[in-house]
């Protein structure tokens, strides 16, 4: 069985090009509506009229602002897919056994790079800082979780061995659990709510509004996003969406019994023994 490839910091900025948000913070531009031109190429084959006619949006800068919000939903989707099959625990467990090799090469990098900006050679120090740029490392979030079990920043061969086997125990062969399909129906769910309240399923436990099926349907259908068929299989659909709460039991208090007001001769007995 072939060994994972290592997840590194580098598949993290491939997601990051993928939505073209680095360009834009760079110039401290904020798309309008937060769609990039990168997300709109992205989304160009997806066609969510039918989907904003069921949820009665008619006037046209809601309709563009409610389709804004399907593609950032959608573009998540796809997002959250990639990191799931990206960041299993063999993958980090791979990363965490080469860390220590990587740690070396990138600390004579840095020295190198360092030698070369005393002197003063713009090509070599971009040459330098590029190379070191390109060697593998963990991705910060490997390395946040690397801190908080040891404590301390890893450091030697035994630190990265221990993170290693304490990530192998995770890992297992087979498919992991997806969230993603689950967490897109939720934010539909929510963009649903709010573009028009009778689609809050908010009754019924068992049963959500049958418009509500029919947007979220139209939705993952328009964004090519595989997802059961409530025609075919109603309980599993069902069981991805997010549920009413269970209705909350009146306690019923007991009405108190009053005391009987005392009278005439008992009131003015009281008087006279206090």
């Amino acid at each position: 069985m072939p060994r994972p490839s290592p997840f590194t910091q580098a598949d993290i900025d491939a997601r990051s090009r993928l939505t073209g948000l680095p360009v834009d913070a760079e110039t401290e531009r904020l798309p309008e509506g937060g769609i990039t031109p990168i997300m709109r190429r992205w989304a160009a084959c997806w066609n969510f009229s039918a989907a904003i006619d069921t949820l009665g949006v008619r006037h046209m800068e809601d309709r563009r602002r409610c389709e804004d919000w399907l593609i950032l939903i959608c573009v998540n989707y796809d997002l959250m897919m990639r990191a799931e099959g990206q960041e299993t625990p063999g993958r980090k467990a791979r990363a965490l056994q080469l860390a220590s090799g990587w740690q070396k090469k990138r600390g004579q990098e840095q020295k190198l790079f360092w030698r070369k900006a005393r002197n003063i050679d713009k090509k070599l120090v971009e040459q330098a800082l590029r190379s070191w740029k390109q060697r593998s490392w963990l991705p910060q979030s490997l390395e946040q979780d690397a801190v908080r079990t040891l404590g301390r920043i890893p450091r030697s061969r035994g630190d990265f061995a221990l993170l290693r086997k304490q990530m192998m125990r995770m890992a297992r062969r087979g498919r992991y659990k997806s969230w993603a399909l689950r967490n897109t129906i939720h934010a539909l769910q929510t963009c649903a709510a709010t573009w028009n309240k009778n689609l809050t399923w908010d009754k019924n436990r068992r049963a959500p509004p049958k418009r509500l099926l029919k947007f979220l349907v139209q939705v993952l259908r328009a964004a090519n996003i595989k997802h059961p068929d409530p025609e075919k299989n109603y309980s599993k659909f069902v069981s991805l969406m997010l549920r009413p709460r269970k209705p909350i039991e009146r306690q019923t208090e007991q009405p108190t019994k009053q005391l009987p007001e005392p009278s005439e001769v008992e009131r003015r007995l009281g008087e006279v023994l206090i």
